[in-house]
């Protein structure tokens, strides 16, 4: 006997009636199509890969939007694509990425390099000839060429109706001097004619071919680079007779000599990148003076914006104080202000020429500190900016934790003559501050990965000297990785990768200590 109790496995709204479950099956089927036809695309595209993924998210959708046994699925498999295409396929691509040389010079694959070799052309003895282009019948054109006494004129072309990729073969027949009763047409026309002509190959009667090398000029052009038929990493140079060879380990092409022939192309270099970090000098200190500043930069900022933050909120509860109201509304602006505007209004403010702050140091005690160029004041002034940020929302978190204050803890501390000072530290403190702790690990693991604040404010000046690649003074480890894809005309992804991918480690440990904490508390 069925349970009356049980869960059923699809809800009475799921029963549709016919019309309405023939247009699910419909909308349901036509955007499994879809899918999977961008997945044959990524395909073709040779995005491996991402068609794979493309397919398995397709056939899952199938699978649970047209099964009604498994009606509840539906509500989750929404949330589970987000979190696998916006968090854990981006971090896994990231952990790819940090194990390959992937950056400037080395932003192809490998098979892409070798097409281009092969593409690349070159001017042999042959040289150029001087070139003309004289109008014929129905828009076509004769090309006409010229060197040393010799004239060559071709058959009429079409060159307007050559298509991409197609390359044809163009006669010519010697002819003798001024035979032609047309006048070429002038550079512009010429010009206008230029895509064309780039795809033809003209072929004189002894069987040379030329390629159009100039607005004015043909040229004997060969393909520089011919595949060895044995090694396909081989290249052979038909303009010096040389070979060019893959190397893996480099990411490059390297000739006999051993110099590096661009474009590189992406290659898996293991643990290059980690290593890098902590054994290159010129970023080994810079990282390790970055990561104590990230660790201090979340530590103090959310230390002092809780402590500014429970104070604040425990005088604005202080029921003798009038205008409370008030108060807690001027209190709460800076957290309603976004955020990039108020890290402008503070860079304008600690400009050095011209800011408010600096001029009434000058007035006051005759002090122009240079926020900007000197790292301790420049860390001085992030870390004020953020707490200006941060400390209304712990304000608001405590004003809430205070309304759980028993007021008969109060009236006993008063009856034992407890002091105000003494019932905030022995009372008020701790009862606030331990539902707060997983909160606060949250705060600390947010700040460790604040990006903006630094960007818009310092840009991670001022730079630290002798550092290789550059890293700044107030560069937190996410703006480090940052700067070293995106900035200081470097991009280097696999080794922002890796530190991206640390970052990940020490933020997961964050995390895992704050699921700890839950627990331990909820089991209180």
């Amino acid at each position: 006997m069925a349970d009356a109790n049980a869960i059923p496995i699809a809800p009475d709204s799921a029963r549709q009636g016919p019309a309405r479950r023939i247009a699910h099956w419909l909308f349901t089927g036509l955007l499994g199509v879809g899918m999977f036809w961008v997945a044959t695309l990524m395909f073709f595209n040779g995005d491996l890969v991402f068609a794979v993924g493309m397919t398995f998210l397709a056939g899952l959708l199938l699978y649970l939007y047209l099964n009604p046994r498994i009606y509840v699925g539906r509500y989750v498999f929404p949330g589970l694509a987000g979190i696998g295409i916006f968090t854990l396929f981006p971090l896994l691509y990231s952990v790819y990425i940090s194990f390959t040389n992937y950056g400037d010079g080395h932003m192809v694959t490998h098979e892409r390099a070798t097409q281009y070799h092969l593409s690349r052309t070159y001017l042999d003895e042959a040289g150029t000839f001087d070139f003309e282009l004289h109008p014929a019948e129905d828009e076509r054109y004769r090309m006409v060429l010229r060197r040393d006494g010799d004239k060559y004129i071709s058959a009429p072309v079409a060159l307007a109706a050559i298509g991409e990729g197609q390359r044809p073969l163009i006669e010519t027949r010697a002819v003798a001097p001024g035979s032609l009763a047309t006048e070429a047409l002038s550079l512009r026309d010429v010009l206008a004619n230029r895509s064309g002509l780039q795809r033809v190959v003209v072929e004189l009667p002894h069987g040379t071919e030329l390629r159009y090398s100039g607005p004015r000029a043909f040229g004997a052009l060969r393909e520089r680079y011919q595949q060895d038929a044995d090694d396909p990493h081989v290249l052979h140079d038909q303009q010096t007779g040389g070979a060019i060879t893959a190397d893996f380990e480099r990411g490059y092409y390297v000739d006999d000599e051993g110099n590096r022939v661009r474009p590189g192309f992406t290659t898996h270099v293991g643990w290059d990148n980690y290593t890098r970090i902590f054994t290159d000098r010129g970023m080994m200190a810079p990282f390790f003076e970055i990561f104590v500043w990230t660790i201090f930069f979340g530590a103090v900022t959310v230390f002092v914006a809780y402590g500014l933050g429970v104070t604040l909120a425990c005088l604005l509860n202080w029921k003798l104080i009038r205008g409370s109201v008030v108060y807690r509304i001027l209190m709460i602006l800076p957290y309603a202000v976004p955020a990039f505007i108020s890290i402008q209004i503070f860079r304008g403010l600690f400009n050095q020429n011209f800011g408010e702050i600096n001029l009434i140091l000058e007035v006051l005690f005759g002090l122009r500190p240079a926020w900007f160029t000197e790292p301790a004041l420049a860390r001085t002034m992030v870390l004020i900016t953020n707490i200006w940020l941060g400390y209304p929302y712990m304000m608001i978190l405590a004003l809430g934790m205070l309304q759980s204050v028993p007021d008969d803890l109060y009236e006993a501390a008063h009856i034992e003559g407890s002091g105000v000072i003494n019932n905030f530290f022995r009372i008020t403190l701790p009862l606030i501050t331990r539902p707060l702790i997983p909160l606060l690990i949250a705060a600390f693991a947010f700040n460790f990965n604040n990006l903006v604040v630094i960007q818009l404010l310092t840009e991670g000046g001022p730079n630290i000297v002798g550092s290789n690649p550059n890293a700044g003074h107030t560069d937190l480890l996410v703006n480090y990785a940052f700067r070293l894809a995106f900035q200081d005309g470097t991009q280097e992804f696999g080794l922002a990768a890796a530190i991206t991918t640390l970052i990940f480690l020490l933020v997961a440990g964050l995390s895992m200590l704050y699921i700890r904490h839950a627990r331990i508390e909820m089991a209180r």
